[in-house]
């Protein structure tokens, strides 16, 4: 049994940098038949119950996270990256038919986020 158990929100994080700023606004972002270019992306774990899990876990707690995650690959994403950070995930609750949660935060070049 772990010391503590993490209930909650989980989410797969992406963040986009490098939105333009024009006049201290968010830009609107050019796609053409390619999508959209920008200096760099980064794809992280989030949400409360597992970030919390993930800390915990990396500082060397017994830790349990007690989410639900879409069967999908952001799902596997996070209960992997829960795994790797020490994080028991036996009590997932994986919903075969519905789709994880992903945040898409757009950073701009002033570090201001959307």
């Amino acid at each position: 049994m772990a010391d503590v158990v993490c209930v909650g929100f989980s989410c797969m994080d992406v963040q986009i940098q490098g939105i333009p700023v024009v006049n201290d606004r968010l830009a609107p972002v050019a796609f053409d038949r390619f999508g959209a270019t920008h200096a760099k992306h980064t794809v992280l774990h989030g949400g409360d119950a597992m970030n919390e899990a993930c800390i915990l876990g990396t500082l060397g707690c017994s830790v349990e996270l007690v989410t639900g995650l879409g069967n999908d690959g952001a799902g596997l994403f996070l209960e992997e990256n829960a795994k790797r950070h020490g994080v028991s995930v036996t009590s997932l609750n994986r919903d075969g038919g519905g789709s994880t949660n992903i945040a898409v935060n757009l950073i701009q070049e002033n570090g201001e986020r959307y």
